[in-house]
């Protein structure tokens, strides 16, 4: 499994529409419409317009609705140097708000590195890095959230960790994970934290879920490659470290290739990886994991995918 998250209970309930209720949304008449199984919080639907060759993507945003004006945007932001899929029309005052995106074909990263070879996926995670470095070259004024004109709508620039120490030190965290794992992961917090200082006044573009699940792959001539990079409704500016994180997460499990083709082909790209990037991605990725585990109600399944990375992480840093 290279997508936590996959097997988790839905937060926010498919918005189920027939297809004359989105011929009436779209305003134009549809050759047929399927809903997208795949994600957590909005409801996508795979459409055919009368006259288009290709199919479309409607996405509902039906978490997030501020999100459709900030993914728009990034998209047009980042089409010249990243492959996105081209937003083609939208409704930022509907309820809920809706964006209609170009079909780009392709493999999931994260299902096509369960049957390839190791070299295959060295290729492909070279590609990831490259593509990775491409969106880490948008800068902003200042680290932050992201508005809808891609202003810095709230200014962040603290370290994050204060809030993981405090989680793991309280007792919800005891009853989720542990008291012995919970304390361990506080004291590791507490006593690494010093290694993040400089990260958090960065002011990159950060798309905060570059995970295999978000990415789409296909063979070219040259080998793989990215054909889109999906999702983008989380991104701020911020430290580029937590997309490292979010993608090497499930990184021990998969050959050797995916970790050494992922960093070496984000430097390729101009990327640059301070020492001891790989624990570092994994102590600023304590962050999502945080908020995974204080999410009320609890899915089981999330202590079930998160305690193990935990683990993980608490044994990294304490090899010599």
């Amino acid at each position: 499994m290279l997508a936590v998250e996959e097997g988790w209970q839905r937060r926010v309930p498919h918005l189920v529409l027939d297809q004359a209720a989105l011929e009436r949304l779209l305003g134009v008449p549809l050759l047929e419409a399927h809903l997208l199984e795949g994600g957590l919080r909005n409801t996508n639907y795979r459409v055919r317009v009368r006259g288009e060759a290709r199919p479309l993507v409607l996405r509902l945003y039906t978490s997030d609705p501020s999100a459709c004006l900030r993914e728009v945007a990034l998209a047009r932001r980042v089409s010249n140097s990243v492959p996105v899929p081209r937003a083609l029309s939208l409704d930022a005052s509907a309820s809920p708000p809706w964006a209609v995106f170009e079909w780009l074909d392709g493999e999931r990263f994260d299902r096509l590195v369960t049957h390839a070879s190791p070299p295959e996926i060295e290729q492909v995670c070279r590609a990831a890095g490259e593509v990775l470095a491409a969106i880490h070259t948008f800068t902003f004024g200042g680290p932050g959230f992201l508005g809808p004109e891609l202003e810095i709508r709230e200014p962040m620039g603290y370290s994050w960790l204060t809030g993981v120490r405090a989680f793991f030190g309280s007792e919800l965290a005891r009853q989720r994970v542990g008291a012995r794992l919970a304390r361990q992961v506080a004291d590791l917090t507490e006593r690494e934290a010093w290694r993040l200082d400089a990260a958090w006044g960065q002011a990159h573009l950060v798309h905060a879920d570059y995970k295999p699940w978000n990415l789409l792959v296909r063979r070219t001539r040259s080998g793989w490659s990215i054909s889109a990079v999906l999702d983008w409704e989380f991104s701020f500016s911020g430290p580029p470290l937590c997309d490292l994180g979010i993608f090497l997460r499930y990184a021990e499990q998969m050959p050797q290739t995916y970790l050494s083709g992922f960093l070496d082909g984000y430097r390729a790209a101009g990327g640059a990886l301070p020492p001891d990037a790989r624990n570092l991605a994994r102590l600023i990725d304590l962050v999502s994991l945080w908020t995974f585990l204080a999410l009320t109600p609890l899915d089981p399944a999330i202590v079930r995918d998160v305690r193990p990375l935990l683990v993980r992480t608490v044994r990294a840093f304490s090899l010599p």
